[in-house]
């Protein structure tokens, strides 16, 4: 049986084993979370939340229509289900290509079309079973189907690949934007493909150079921005400019503008096919087809907008008109996030112009105008036009008429936050002033050593004391000590100036056994008799929080430059609005004053780039990014979210004195916890089979694995840094990477390849060279670990994986002598 045979046998036949199990684990109802709205959006064709998923919907209520009411939700749960086995059949079909190109061989033979299928198979499975997408594989939500339109467009670019001197190829091309502008309906996921898929038609039509591949990635990354900005929303705002005009100024009715722009939209496209057709400008005819099928594809959008028109139950956002469409695409109702720069948690507005106006709201509105003079006076506006003509016949003594215009709402004026530049930072990912967030900043930045435990020292010990050490040595060995006057001050002066303080500020000592204090609210300088053991242990506390004010760094210190803050703002108010009433150049001399010691303070304040950065690192990629990556290839702790502690929702491997490392001995957890339902553990097996799969790919096909690898990136790091997540975020976000998930899987697939390389080529040399690199690498690590203080769990791992990679080899290569 010929190759091509084989390989569209087993991929229906993983298809249907992917099938049986979704269909045997699907949800019968509702799932949490956005399945409820979802289901509900589908069976009424009524408005979710936006941005919207229109061709979702569509198709769910196609699949309900022969359905009972009672079956609606599992007819929903059903397409992600065909969906998500469907994406299972691509997957494979995209491993056994990247495979085959492995072989060198168009139509492997033998032990290479088994080991080419295998490869298929096991990748294909992997993803099949990963507990992230098999989740949304189940459940009525959007997710499933965006990852079927991933995996179909990657499919047909290597499709595309394949064929691409051949005579018809751009079918593939316009295939590829028709199901982009189709994937715009359900989610924008679909669109960070678009780098991949660049990087192949680069690679099948040049010549490989760095300035190539450097202008490929900068015009993919253009063409992404241009499709999700200039196509997505800029045609609905040019056509809400068109309407805006038509109605507004030249006095027509609603919907002329719109339809002027539909009809000039179809007529230039068709010109440009027809024109570009017979010049023979190919590229330029494909451009335009590519361009029409988006926007083909993307006409699913209509529905929201006829829909919302019917005033259905659920209406989010109401968007009727093209404005509000384009509010609710820009996703307006969740505010904006900083992305190259942008304000941090405590970022004051402007002084002299906190907030600007935003964008005009236009309204559709019927408004009752009455004529004076030359000019026409709005009355009153109106929603609907039978509420305005009814106003009209109460009113039937004055001459009044009803004109048809957008009105701006108003709403959006003064919302836009006018953030002072002087405190905006570089690629801010600790934005939020939410006061639950800013607490979990601190927290993962370790902001100003806000999780550093206090250490404090004195000038009669080496060494680091804790506070309470710290006190109980201030209190027994220093002020009840009976040193003499001189020697008693020469220790606290020494003390205070090791904290940056003087002592004779708010100190002094009036003999052996006696300091003097001063009173912070009358200033005077009172006795504090030492030989009082209730006034000795007072004073104690009072001086450890005196030098606490030396200190930079810590949560005390934290806490007193925001008292000082909210001080400072306090009397800049006063002080501003007092110099507002009075216009008294002394008084204007104090606002600047005032203003100029909240500057020196907020500057304090302001996080450096390195605890930036290191939330960036910690939570953002590794918490809510690699945590999710790990849960899929190598284990998951339980079905639990966390936060951040290492009881909750962390990842694990199975490997119990790896695991021990992180997050504790296991043996001293209760019942309940051990039998958790969401307990996976793959032992690394899944994420070394990956990485063996990809160091191959790199080493024999280069242009490849940057292929996958483009696609893992986008579909992953670049989410993260996109999406700027805070902390607290009120469920686990793994489906948003899935598609990252997706292409480690076709590693893990490769992975098969290289092991049946080892078998059929035991050269021992070549492959101990490249198992060397994580056994060195552990060493490395784990005496770093050592010497920090660390645990040694990075290492432990490493060591794991080059032994278990190792051992893999070592049956491969002894299978292969044995043959």
């Amino acid at each position: 049986m010929r190759f091509d045979r084989l390989n569209n046998v087993t991929g229906w036949a993983i298809w249907a084993l992917a099938t049986l199990v979704y269909f045997l684990t699907v949800e019968p109802t509702a799932s949490f979370w956005d399945c409820g709205e979802f289901i509900a959006s589908a069976y009424k064709l009524e408005v979710g939340h936006p941005p919207g998923a229109p061709f979702f919907m569509l198709l769910a209520r196609f699949l309900m229509i022969p359905m009972n009411p009672e079956s609606a939700a599992m007819a929903a749960n059903g397409l992600s289900v065909l969906s998500s086995s469907f994406t299972i059949l691509f997957l494979f079909w995209s491993i056994t290509h990247l495979a085959k190109r492995l072989t060198g061989q168009d139509q492997p033979e033998g032990g290479a079309a088994v080991a080419v299928l295998g490869a298929g198979a096991i990748g294909a499975l992997a993803y099949t079973f990963s507990d992230s997408f098999w989740f949304s594989a189940v459940e009525g939500e959007v997710y499933a189907l965006s990852s079927l339109f991933t995996a179909l467009v990657f499919w047909a670019i290597l499709k595309w690949e394949k064929v691409a001197d051949q005579p018809g190829s751009a079918k593939w091309i316009i295939l590829i934007a028709y199901l982009m502008g189709l994937s715009i309906g359900v989610h924008l996921l679909n669109l960070l493909a678009i780098p991949a898929i660049a990087l192949v038609y680069y690679y099948r039509n040049y010549t490989f150079s760095w300035k190539g591949l450097v202008i490929t990635g900068a015009v993919s990354i253009v063409l992404l921005g241009f499709v999700q900005e200039a196509l997505i929303k800029g045609a609905v705002q040019l056509a809400g400019g068109f309407e805006l005009f038509f109605v507004n100024d030249l006095g027509m009715p609603f919907n002329t503008g719109a339809l002027v722009y539909l009809v000039l939209l179809v007529g230039a496209i068709v010109a440009l096919v027809v024109v570009s057709q017979r010049k023979g400008w190919w590229a330029a005819n494909t451009l335009t087809l590519g361009m029409a099928m988006v926007l083909l594809g993307y006409s699913s959008f209509a529905t929201i907008m006829i829909r919302s028109a019917a005033n259905p139950p659920m209406d989010e956002n109401d968007p009727q008109n093209l404005f509000a469409l384009l509010s609710y695409l820009s996703r307006e109702q969740y505010g904006d996030r900083p992305l190259a720069t942008g304000q941090f948690w405590d970022t004051p507005t402007a002084l002299d112009k906190p907030y600007l106006n935003g964008k005009p709201a236009w309204v559709k509105s019927y408004s009752v105008m009455k004529k004076r003079g030359p000019v026409n006076r709005r009355v009153k506006s109106f929603k609907g036009e039978y509420a305005a003509e009814n106003f009209v016949k109460t009113n039937a003594g004055e001459k009044y008429f009803i004109v048809e215009e957008y009105v701006d709402s108003g709403e959006k004026r003064g919302s836009k936050p006018n953030y002072n530049s002087d405190f905006t930072m570089v690629f801010p990912r600790m934005y939020s002033s939410t006061a639950s967030h800013i607490g979990e900043y601190k927290k993962w930045s370790n902001y100003k050593g806000f999780n550093s435990p206090t250490y404090y020292t004195s000038p009669l010990l080496e060494v680091a004391m804790s506070r309470p050490e710290f006190e109980t040595h201030l209190e027994n060995d220093i002020l009840a000590a009976g040193m003499a006057q001189a020697e008693l001050e020469r220790v606290l002066r020494r003390l205070f100036a090791d904290y940056g303080q003087r002592f004779d500020t708010d100190f002094g000592v009036q003999g052996n056994n006696v300091l003097l204090v001063r009173n912070p609210e009358t200033g005077q300088m009172n006795s504090a008799p030492l030989d009082n053991a209730q006034m000795r242990s007072s004073l104690t506390g009072y001086i450890v929080d005196q030098l606490d004010k030396g200190l930079e760094y810590g949560k005390g210190h934290v806490q007193r430059l925001e008292r000082t803050k909210r001080a400072q703002e306090e009397d800049l108010r006063r002080s501003t609005q007092r110099a507002n009433q009075t216009r008294n150049q002394d008084d204007v001399r104090r606002a600047l004053q005032a203003e100029g010691r909240l500057t020196k303070t907020l500057e304090e304040l302001m996080p450096t780039q390195g605890e930036n950065l290191r939330f960036f690192t910690d939570f953002q990629m590794g918490w809510m990014y690699f945590r999710y990556f790990f849960w899929n290839f190598i284990g998951k702790q339980n079905d639990v979210q966390g936060h951040g502690d290492f009881m909750d929702g962390n990842w694990l491997s199975g490997v119990d004195f790896i695991d021990a490392e992180r997050l504790g001995n296991r043996d001293t957890l209760t019942q309940e916890m051990m039998d958790n339902r969401g307990w996976n553990r793959f032992f690394y097996l899944p994420l070394i089979l990956g990485l063996i799969g990809l160091a191959f790919q790199a080493f024999r096909d280069p242009k490849g694995a940057s292929v996958v690898g483009l696609l893992f990136l986008m579909t992953g790091i670049a989410i993260v840094v996109y999406l700027n997540q805070t902390p607290l975020q009120p469920r686990e976000r793994d489906y948003a990477y899935v598609g990252s998930f997706y292409a480690f899987a076709m590693w893990i697939g490769l992975g098969v390849m290289a092991l049946f390389e080892a078998a059929r080529r035991p050269e021992v040399k070549a492959h101990m060279q490249g198992l060397a690199l994580p056994l060195v690498a552990g060493v490395v690590f784990f005496l770093m670990e050592t010497m920090t203080g660390g645990s040694h769990a990075l290492s432990y791992s490493v060591l794991f994986m080059g032994v278990v990679a190792a051992a893999l080899y070592a049956i491969s290569w002894a299978l292969g002598k044995a043959s």
